[in-house]
This record gives C-alpha cells, structure tokens and sequence, in this order.
C-alpha cells in the first residue's frame, strides 16, 4: 500500500506540462512602469545567463516521492523572473534553454534541505537533460601509482555525464559524455582504454543520484548500461575544450 502511495506522488511529481512560449504575463509584472520592466529584464536575463542552474535529488527516506530541489536559489528566481516579466524575455531564454538545456546535479552530502526551492513540474519540463561530473582519473577506476601518459596529460580534467531529466517508465541511459580538458585525448585513448574507462566512468556515476540509475521504488542504485560496442562508447564521447 505504501509502495502504491509512493509511486502515485512520483508520478504527480514529475509529471511534467511545459507552459507554452506565448503564455500570458502574470498581472504584477504588467502593471510595473516600464523604466522598472527594463532593469528588471537586464538584471534578470544577466543572473539567467549563469546557468546551469543547479539541483539536488534526494528521497529522504523510503516510500518517500523522490525530489528534485533547486540549488543556488537566486539563479533560480533571476531565471523565473526572467521568464515572466515579458513574452520576448520568455521567448528568448526559453529557446536558448530548449535548444541546449541542461541542469547540473550537485550532492549535499550530510545535509537535509527543507526549505529549498522546488521547481515546478512544468518549469522542469524545459530541462531535457541533467548531468554530473567527475574526475577524469579516480581510484575506483585507475591504479595512481601506474598512471597511463594520457592520465597524466589530463590531469585536472573533468568528464560530465548527460542522462535524459527522470520521467515515470522511461529507462535511464547516459546520452552524452563530456570531457572537459586543455587536451583532446579522445584520439589517442585505445580501445582498451575506452572500454576500460567509459564502463568504470558509468558506474561511479551511477552512485548515489537516483537520475542515474534504473528507477525503482523505493529507489534503489543501478549502474547506467554501458554500450556493448567500443564504437557505441566513442560516439558519447565529446570533448570540450577547457
């Protein structure tokens, strides 16, 4: 019975209904003088472009509806603001998001957030991907005292992992895997070394946020599927110069 309650509020949760590009105005931004409208856009659409805006998920104790809430707040508002204060800010925020939205995924380990902002199903919808990130060489994956020259090349380097924003019965998989660096070592990685550390890379990524992982209820942790092929695994790989 509480396994049902729980996945029923999931569902009212993170169903999500975008607002449309053209919406109306709310009533206390129409009736702001138009000196006002203008230093609110700039200030607003100026924080907005901040991004990527940031959020934790937790489910603080089984059974319970699992979270997506906002962090670093302000950014959060600005965003908001600038989404209602006229159509053409809508419009212009709301296309760069779609074109190429995403949210960053941050732990809060030991802390239990209770009033941080949650973000409503519909401005969720915007969003279609969430990512995290990691260092390029761990110890779960890489022995540090045998460091491959690659590894040395990229230390410091980042790699973000990209999952599509949770949705009920939707099956999580990493769409795109990011290597922040000086250097593109994608080229020179060898087979091996690509089997080697994409599957080693998804699994610690699949530790702890439920985005990425398999969804269950209660949930539980699942690694992310590692692609069968070493060409499957190359084509998530991007690099980004840093």
């Amino acid at each position: 019975m509480d396994t049902t309650k729980s996945s029923a509020a999931q569902r009212r949760h993170l169903t999500r209904t975008s607002t449309p590009l053209d919406a109306p105005m709310i009533d206390s931004w129409c009736d702001l003088p138009r000196e006002m409208m203008e230093i609110i856009i700039l200030e607003a659409t100026t924080e907005a472009a901040m991004a990527p805006l940031r959020v934790t998920m937790t489910a603080y104790q089984p059974g319970q509806p699992r979270c997506i809430r906002a962090v670093d707040q302000k950014k959060w508002f600005a965003f908001v603001d600038a989404i209602r204060v006229t159509k053409s800010s809508r419009r212009m925020l709301l296309r760069n998001v779609h074109a190429d939205g995403s949210l960053e995924l941050v732990s809060l380990t030991g802390y239990r957030p209770k009033r941080l902002y949650h973000p409503s199903p519909a401005l969720l919808a915007h969003f279609g991907l969430i990512w995290r990130s990691m260092g390029f060489r761990t110890p779960s994956i890489d022995n540090l005292d045998a460091g491959s020259p690659i590894d040395e090349a990229c230390v410091g380097a980042q790699v973000k992992f990209f999952v599509p924003l949770p949705r009920p019965g939707q099956p999580q998989s990493v769409v795109r895997i990011e290597i922040v660096s000086s250097i593109n070592p994608i080229p020179v990685l060898t087979n091996s070394e690509v089997r080697r550390k994409v599957a080693g890379w998804l699994r610690f990524a699949s530790w702890g946020p439920w985005a990425f992982g398999i969804q269950r209820d209660p949930p539980l942790a699942a690694p992310l599927p590692v692609p069968a092929t070493v060409n499957g695994m190359r084509a998530l790989l991007r690099w980004v110069e840093k």
